[in-house]
């Protein structure tokens, strides 16, 4: 579902490959950290074992098609109580490359 302004969210499954890369493309900008997002990425079997489990969730902004941001999160199951907390590991929003 897109906004007026044509911004869409998705969130990422175990298909959508080329769109987390672009996520890490855009996170690597944001933080100043190319290296760490871009330089030794995973391959391709491990992505989609990570976009398909249950503990893990990404998200990605979408403007005209492009990322324009986005988060990586870990849901994490307690031991105390039938209960699991949500771990925001990088949210970053970032411009859209042209």
């Amino acid at each position: 579902m897109s906004s007026p302004d044509g911004v869409s969210t998705q969130q990422l499954a175990r298909d959508h490959e080329a769109l987390m890369r672009s996520l890490l493309a855009m996170l690597g900008r944001a933080f100043g950290d190319a290296q760490t997002y871009c330089g030794i990425q995973p391959g391709p079997g491990y992505l989609r074992r990570l976009l398909a489990s249950d503990a893990f969730i990404a998200l990605a902004a979408l403007k005209n098609g492009e990322v324009a941001g986005g988060l990586g999160a870990y849901e994490l199951r307690k031991f105390e109580q039938e209960r699991s907390d949500l771990y925001i590991y990088d949210l970053a929003s970032g411009r859209a490359q042209a």
